[in-house]
């Protein structure tokens, strides 16, 4: 773990001094952020092949930057800045940034080449145990000029009065179809008004309708429906955060987090609650289209003080701004007279432009030497880019020294990554990609952990690129980067932040519900080998918990699929067992299992549930049949099941119509001795305390 530093204060263990006086703070009052450095997606591919999202500029800054911002200003004293693809690049750009800081703050870059996911990362940070107190969790692609003191006072004083509240989450006032809203991360949600607690979250793309627990209305007075949010993918989080990723093993995002918490919420009691910004801004640039969003926000200044004309470090590029917001580089930018800026344009330093040349709601980068008679509209052109003598370029995004030859027209939603080369003469499709890496075939990327990029060792490498000059020109460098290459992985929502079901068909709570007789298998196979191994029964319950969130079962499946699990343990085995092997089984297993049952069978009628599996098993199991009464006595000795639980069950018959009827009358005479017995007990006792 690299780790860099800005001022005096740091965020190690035990008290530190105040700056300038006598006053003592321990660690619980250093405020700590996490940072997660990558996407875990192929979103911006081919250009994230050679360099991190978040050092992607926007409006000529790196996005990172934006963030390390956005958490100085909130207060943040340590920073940890989580990587996985191209760590060295973000190490070197820190060490940069926090050289240039005004701010106080430790900045610490960790590096994992195995995490895959949110979760793989936030579990990485556990085991490193470098989380001493609540911290901020945030995307290292966010913009935002939030004060988060409000929200972070709230956080900490609901912590004081419950430790159960796990995590706030941000979310921000923002209209269905604003442009600050990506179609990809629509979502509704039910708050509690009354605290703000979050009640259920779910994500709609793909759904023509939603669907709510009818719970949340049953249990709650007042019930806010919410489809006019975004989520800011900022969370101010308790330190169990991380424990609950590690101890749940399927969390792969935050919405794995947030869906798994509610769904267990009547077992665990772990909350969360929510912050809502109105007038402040807080947009993550999750895809191209979000790119584009944010950076003509930025422009428009609405994310005021992060524009580009405010500098907030000392090596940061100056820029002077005129109307209708045209901001140029205060070193060395060279524009032809008869050149037109029409609006909402960015110019970095030590640029020119011809004779004749139009550019308008564009943002071009540092070094750009731009030719006569050239068209520019809604495109983004970074540094170093030469653009020769007529040329148009529409809606499109070029990186870092491209060279586009005279007379070549790059049509919209077109994506240059660096260094390609186009041209002469030539016409590129819409929505085309191109790179001077050469992709994978689509076999092989499915198969690999990587972008999908071949090496220059690949065995077909040739000593003369075989560059795609028909399509590229007759100079052209680079390689197309067919859709059916990426489209797949463009889309793919695996181990991003911001993972969404995408099935439409959902069930009532929203989330999908798979074959119950899976759910079933997995809890037996669970229970038998955990017993086998003897696995703490902890363990064995964040395995459960896995499998009820994964199927979307409730409590009471989940206890009745481990009684039933206990039940048939002896049936499935290859030997035959007689009576007394069943209950010398039984016995040993529901006494190791005790408090795992107990977990989840707390309430009386999760109880009745059981002794309703454990009832239809007898049904369909003429040795246990007869064993009835000896199992419920064994399970009533264990404080597993409770009296009146038992008595209900007894007095529930189904109706006459039911063919199983005279079967289960039968199963209650075999139990009837131990009912008396219970009545009898209950009678003795009212008449002591008489």
């Amino acid at each position: 773990m690299a780790s860099t530093k800005a001022g005096h204060h740091g965020g190690g263990k035990g008290k530190k001094k105040a700056a300038g006086g006598d006053e003592t703070w321990t660690t619980e009052d250093i405020l700590q952020a996490v940072i997660i450095g990558d996407s875990f997606n192929f979103r911006f591919l081919p250009v994230t092949h050679e360099k991190p999202r978040t050092l992607l500029p926007l409006v000529n800054r790196p996005l990172l930057d934006y963030t390390i911002d956005f958490l100085l200003h909130a207060g943040v004293q340590d920073i940890f800045v989580y990587c996985c693809a191209h760590c060295d690049q973000i190490t070197a750009h820190m060490q940069q940034k926090i050289r240039s800081l005004k701010h106080c703050c430790n900045i610490k870059t960790m590096k994992s080449d195995r995490a895959l996911s949110l979760g793989d990362a936030l579990r990485d940070i556990e085991n490193q145990a470098v989380i001493k107190s609540d911290f901020i969790l945030v995307s290292g692609d966010l913009v935002s000029n939030m004060k988060l003191q409000k929200a972070l006072e709230e956080h900490k004083q609901r912590r004081k009065n419950d430790k159960m509240s796990v995590m706030t989450m941000i979310l921000k006032e923002s209209a269905p179809g604003h442009r600050s809203r990506c179609s990809e991360e629509d979502m509704i949600a039910a708050i509690d008004p009354k605290n703000n607690r979050l009640l259920h979250y779910q994500m709609t793309r793909n759904h023509t309708k939603v669907s709510f627990p009818a719970s949340i209305f049953l249990e709650n007075r007042g019930v806010h429906l919410r489809y006019d949010l975004l989520d800011c993918h900022v969370s101010i989080c308790s330190p169990q955060v991380t424990q609950l990723f590690t101890d749940n093993f399927d969390y792969q995002t935050i919405y794995d987090f947030i869906r798994g918490i509610l769904i267990s919420e009547e077992i665990t009691g772990h909350q969360i609650h929510t912050y809502t910004v109105t007038d402040e801004y807080a947009v993550r640039v999750s895809n191209l289209h979000m790119y584009d969003a944010v950076s003509k926000d930025v422009i428009h200044r609405w994310s005021y003080p992060l524009v580009p004309d405010e500098k907030h470090t000392s090596k940061e590029e100056s820029y002077t701004i005129s109307q209708p917001n045209i901001y140029l580089g205060a070193v060395n930018v060279i524009l032809a007279r008869s050149c037109v800026l029409s609006e909402d344009v960015v110019i970095g330093s030590h640029c020119s432009v011809g004779e004749g040349t139009q550019i308008k709601s564009s943002v071009i980068g540092n070094g750009c030497k731009i030719g006569n008679n050239v068209i520019i509209k809604d495109s983004y052109v970074w540094n170093n880019v030469i653009i020769d003598d007529d040329c148009c370029i529409i809606n499109s995004l070029l990186c870092d020294d491209c060279r586009i030859k005279r007379k070549v027209n790059i049509n919209s939603g077109c994506l240059l990554s660096f260094g390609v080369v186009i041209g002469p003469d030539v016409t590129l499709e819409e929505n085309s990609r191109f790179s001077c890496q050469k992709p994978k075939p689509k076999h092989l990327m499915e198969n690999d952990n990587t972008t999908g990029i071949g090496t220059e060792q690949n065995e077909e490498a040739e000593d003369i690129p075989n560059y795609d000059r028909a399509i590229l020109g007759p100079e052209g460098i680079g390689y197309v980067w067919q859709p059916e290459l990426f489209n797949d992985y463009m889309e793919d929502e695996r181990g991003s932040l911001h993972s969404e079901d995408s099935d439409s068909d959902s069930a009532a709570n929203g989330f999908e519900i798979d074959d119950e007789d899976q759910f079933h298998s997995e809890v037996s196979e669970s229970i038998r080998q955990g017993f086998a191994d003897k696995t703490p029964a902890e363990n064995i319950i964040y395995e459960l918990n896995g499998s009820k969130f994964a199927y979307n079962r409730t409590v009471a499946d989940v206890a009745q699929s481990v009684v039933l699990a206990i039940m048939d343990g002896p049936s499935s085995s290859s030997a035959k067992a007689d009576n007394n092997s069943y209950l010398s089984y039984y016995k040993e297993v529901f006494s190791y299992y005790k408090t795992l049952i107990e977990n989840y069978a707390k309430t009386a009628s999760c109880q009745i549930g059981c002794l309703e599996a454990i009832e239809d098993y007898c049904l369909e199991n003429s040795t246990v049949f007869h064993l009835i009464q000896k199992i419920l006595l064994m399970l009533y000795n264990l404080d597993i099941i409770e009296e009146l639980p038992i008595q209900r069950w007894f007095t529930n018959l189904p109706p006459e119509s039911d063919e199983t009827l005279s079967q289960r009358k039968r199963l209650r005479e075999l139990v009837q001795p131990f009912i008396s017995w219970l009545n009898e007990a209950e009678e003795e006792s009212s008449e002591d305390d008489e």
